[in-house]
């Protein structure tokens, strides 16, 4: 088996939203033996699943509600020029929600969810995860992408 921890560029491995990338176990309890392999990602490549999502690959069942900012933070202050694709890799946020949903679930689009949803990406869809890592992704790939960030799996489709 191996893990794939996705360590964002100027990131740690070590840092505490990593903790994924620690020891996993096999079914029966034991430690399974595994190779940690760290991948460095730019936020550009981050933002091109992103904006592949907003602009086509999701927009058949997300709203944006929100663009949530840093405290004293702007769009001028952080260099933003799409809020939408940019703002959660700058430390900001995105909540959205589910147009055909009732509910009033709010989803949080940060960071940790990017980098979240990378990780699920690469153990649960890795077609889409190689397709993305080779410069072959397409709206398709970037729908999964903000699904795995937004709901650990494909619920839509």
């Amino acid at each position: 088996m191996v893990d794939t921890c996705i360590v964002p560029v100027g990131m740690r491995a070590d840092d505490p939203i990593m903790s994924d990338c620690t020891q996993h176990e096999h079914e029966n309890g034991e430690p399974s033996e595994q190779i940690e392999l760290v991948l460095k990602v730019s936020h550009e490549r981050i933002n091109d699943l992103i904006c592949g999502a907003f602009e086509g690959g999701s927009n058949y069942w997300y709203c944006i509600g929100s663009f949530n900012y840093p405290d004293g933070e702007t769009k001028e202050s952080l260099g933003i020029e799409f809020e939408h694709m940019e703002l959660p890799m700058k430390g900001g946020s995105l909540t959205i929600t589910v147009e055909e949903e009732d509910d009033g679930k709010i989803y949080t689009l940060d960071k940790e969810a990017c980098i979240r949803g990378l990780k699920v990406m690469a153990e649960k869809y890795p077609e889409h995860f190689a397709d993305w890592r080779n410069e072959d992704d397409d709206a398709t790939t970037a729908d999964v992408y903000l699904q795995c960030c937004l709901f650990g799996e494909i619920v839509y489709s």
